[in-house]
């Protein structure tokens, strides 16, 4: 439940924990800001996919900021959203059905967003990787959903810090 105090410098918003209201005091964000934080999952494996959920829901779960991840089968349609939305954090397979592959889609988002936070969850060999050119622009983890919930703690992290900075979606996807 929020109250608004004043719209242009601080807002109250109560939180339950443990049977106990909690009031939190910050300054408002500018109109039409809003704090959110949105992750592209593009998966085609439904183990994984389970996997990167039970690590990843609980630390979305916590933080005061509203959050969505989303989920593709393939890059292709991964890319298809990113064409029209803006994500905080991309976790990106190598191998998907469809005619763009994980290297492929991580050039074309850095290409759009080069500041863009890109985990590449694969099984790949690290050669194989350092041969597409994204070494170093990508955060490489093989498989493993708790090197994945470290990256995402660290992107999160990094996020809450950072300055009320997204448009809302209307306006996000004009940039």
């Amino acid at each position: 439940m929020q109250l608004f105090i004043s719209r242009k410098i601080l807002y109250a918003q109560q939180f339950l924990a443990g049977g106990m209201a909690l009031i939190s005091l910050r300054k408002t964000p500018e109109p039409g800001l809003i704090r959110s934080f949105s992750m592209l999952v593009v998966e085609d494996e439904l183990v994984s996919e389970i996997l990167i959920r039970k690590e990843c829901n609980p630390l979305l779960s916590k933080t005061e900021f509203k959050t969505k991840m989303v989920f593709e089968k393939t890059c292709d349609a991964g890319w298809a959203l990113v064409e029209t939305q803006r994500f905080d954090f991309y976790v990106i397979d190598w191998l998907t059905p469809g005619t763009l592959k994980g290297p492929e889609l991580c050039l074309k988002i850095l290409g759009k967003y080069p500041e863009a936070k890109i985990v590449f969850y694969t099984s790949e060999q690290e050669d194989r990787i350092d041969s597409t050119g994204l070494c170093g622009r990508v955060i490489v983890i093989h498989k493993d959903p708790k090197q994945l919930s470290a990256a995402l703690e660290d992107r999160l992290k990094e996020f809450k810090e950072a300055p009320y900075q997204r448009k809302n979606s209307a306006n996000a996807n004009k940039e």
